[in-house]
């Protein structure tokens, strides 16, 4: 049996620059994620975030 992972919680500011970096900068959703080190496994959303 698998052990969760605890969650992980992004403040508002570590979440706009990935978001900047997505829209200003034109950048892959899954590259943004992979350089900040974001779980980019099926099941994880934005709500989860």
């Amino acid at each position: 049996m698998k052990l969760k992972q605890p969650r992980c919680h992004y403040s508002a500011e570590f979440k706009l620059e990935a978001v900047q970096q997505v829209i200003l900068h034109q950048q892959r959703v899954v590259d943004v994620a992979r350089a900040l080190r974001i779980d980019t496994s099926p099941g994880v959303t934005h709500e989860n975030i």
